[in-house]
């Protein structure tokens, strides 16, 4: 295991050593952004990702009825066929502390039950709000599931074995989490006229604001046209290029689409 060489608090805290956060709490550095003294500043108890699904880039209008089943609404939401009426979650394994336990909370729902699980189903716990299980690694597990009612919101998934209040995250700090596994940015890039140049090609390259959980699927939809698109992504930018015929001005290149969801 590498050692690692932790900066000083004074100057940095929390800090980033390229792989997970540290915090330092008066005694020293303790593993996870923003825990201190094992309690989790606001912002960070929960590891549901939009669990009142404020955060919507498809533009989904809400109706999970006509939905075909694993298909995304909501960001990070989608819909399963386990139970009717119900939607998961999939969440990084890495953002759980393995052996120790998880409570799953909602509102809503109507009554039906949700379901915590790993994704082999080697450990499944379900009921009415709240649940609680803890997890295990085995085999290549690399996410948890999270089930719950389309219609249950204020979802939460926690340390410990009791469920506290719902925990409201600024809305960008949610929109930001929502990115690392999809992103769209409408009306994204115009290459404009260029007088003086009738150059055929153009290259540029965008970073993501967050690292992508995986190296993005990139689409564009609503280009203006007359333009063949070359795309270079990573887990942190995309890298695009554009030919046209004659001159590549006046061209929109439309909006971007980076989805690195499970």
């Amino acid at each position: 295991m590498a050692i690692l060489n932790f900066p000083d608090p004074l100057v940095t805290n929390p800090w980033f050593d390229g792989t997970q956060w540290w915090n330092y709490d008066g005694e020293g550095w303790l593993r996870g952004l923003g825990i201190t003294n094992d309690a989790i500043i606001t912002g960070y108890k929960n590891r549901i990702i939009n669990g009142n699904r404020q955060i919507n880039q498809r533009g989904f209008d809400g109706d999970w009825a006509p939905y075909g089943n694993w298909l995304y609404g909501y960001d990070r939401w989608r819909k399963t066929p386990r139970y009717v009426d119900s939607v998961i979650q999939q969440i990084e394994i890495n953002n759980i502390d393995i052996g120790v336990p998880y409570t799953l909370s909602w509102e809503g729902g109507n009554g039906q039950d949700g379901r915590l699980q790993n994704w082999d189903e080697s450990i499944a716990v379900e009921g009415t709000s709240p649940i609680t299980g803890t997890f295990t690694a085995t085999g290549d597990n690399t996410f948890i599931y999270a089930l719950l009612p389309d219609s249950a919101y204020n979802i939460q998934l926690e340390k410990g074995t009791s469920a506290t209040d719902f925990e409201f995250r600024d809305t960008g700090i949610e929109a930001l989490l929502c990115t690392r596994f999809y992103l769209r940015i409408n009306s994204w890039f115009t290459f404009a006229n260029q007088v003086g140049t009738n150059a055929t090609s153009r290259s540029l390259l965008y970073n993501f604001p967050s690292i992508m959980r995986t190296t993005p699927t990139v689409t564009f939809v609503n280009d203006s046209g007359g333009v063949n698109q070359s795309v270079y992504p990573t887990t942190v930018s995309v890298n695009l290029r554009i030919t046209g015929v004659g001159s590549v001005n006046n061209v929109t290149v439309g909006d971007l689409v980076a989805d690195a969801e499970f």
